[in-house]
């Protein structure tokens, strides 16, 4: 199982506070396009035409957290509590603040908290599931994922976050059919990448690569190619598995230049140099790839490529 996958549910569908305004609109189309630094710049219009629009401030607080600006997020939630403190969409995102910043019980207490205010905030539902899988309470997980899909069988997230629960214990038919519904439902660019991101690796669970790729090519059509060092990196290992190493090295390729301090990647195209018999650039990746620190066999990998690199330069000279 890809832990990569895994890892990435915190991301996603922790909805914010929506409402029916122009301004605000415009900055939650962006922010659900993945454009956070675009959306901060409406939010902070609309707080300029009205300083205590506590819906514009908790919506800001959400494009800082993506960003991973935690500071300026708890600053613009503080303010928001400040003028609003029974605001269930609120304290939605203050429970998704603290689940990023890895505080797993304070995350929880404040989507309890959303419910308390507003018994069909279906998001927080989720979100305590989300939170319950965290700990490996797949019960409780279950529970409240189901809890949200009876409260609204048309949200994608739901269907999302529970078809990742299966994934987690393996039960990947399951998986697949919630995963199948998020992607049907997703009503963003952000829902339906995160959607097809998890059907991709239940697929590759299934020794389904074609179809894992089709959905990894997906998610890069959808994103233009930005932000996309997983599904870059994921197809990369499907093309390399097929035999397409001029595809899986093109991507790999792609993806360090995004991204140039992803060791991983070094590492990979290493391997797929020493399969071209490319050593001079392979030793030049596995070196790399040590200086950031990537572990695993990487001295062995180095020793190997230098030895094969020696006879071709006696042979130049």
């Amino acid at each position: 199982m890809k832990q990569i996958v895994i890892s990435i549910l915190l991301l996603t569908l922790y909805s914010s506070c929506n409402f029916k305004n122009s301004c605000l609109e415009n900055g939650i189309d962006l922010m659900n396009d993945m454009e956070y630094e675009k959306s901060l710049k409406i939010f902070d219009e609309c707080i300029i035409l009205d300083s205590l629009n506590h819906i514009a401030i908790v919506n800001r607080a959400m494009a800082y957290t993506h960003l991973g600006l935690y500071e300026e997020a708890l600053k613009d939630l503080k303010l928001a509590y400040k003028i609003d403190s029974t605001s269930s969409c609120l304290l939605n995102d203050y429970g998704y603040y603290y689940s990023k910043i890895g505080s797993n019980e304070l995350s929880l207490i404040y989507f309890k908290k959303a419910i308390l205010y507003d018994s069909n905030n279906i998001a927080s539902y989720s979100n305590i599931g989300v939170e319950n899988l965290e700990i490996d309470n797949f019960l409780l997980a279950g529970f409240y994922h189901n809890k949200a899909i009876s409260k609204d069988t048309t949200y994608s997230g739901a269907y999302l976050n529970r078809g990742a629960m299966f994934l987690r214990l393996e039960k990947n038919e399951k998986a697949l059919m919630d995963l199948n519904k998020a992607v049907e439902l997703a009503n963003t660019r952000q829902e339906k990448v995160q959607a097809l991101l998890y059907r991709s690796g239940v697929y590759e669970e299934m020794k389904k690569d074609e179809k894992a790729l089709n959905d990894y090519t997906e998610i890069l059509e959808l994103l233009n190619n930005k932000h996309d060092i997983k599904s870059l990196t994921f197809r990369a290992e499907i093309y390399e598995k097929m035999g397409e190493y001029e595809k899986s090295f093109d991507d790999l390729t792609k993806s360090i230049n995004l991204y140039p301090e992803y060791k991983y990647n070094y590492y990979n195209r290493g391997r797929l140099y020493v399969r071209l018999k490319e050593y001079k650039l392979a030793y030049q990746d596995f070196v790399l790839a040590k200086e950031l620190n990537v572990g695993m066999n990487i001295d062995i990998l180095i020793e190997e490529s230098e030895k094969r690199i020696k006879p071709i330069v006696e042979v130049e000279h």
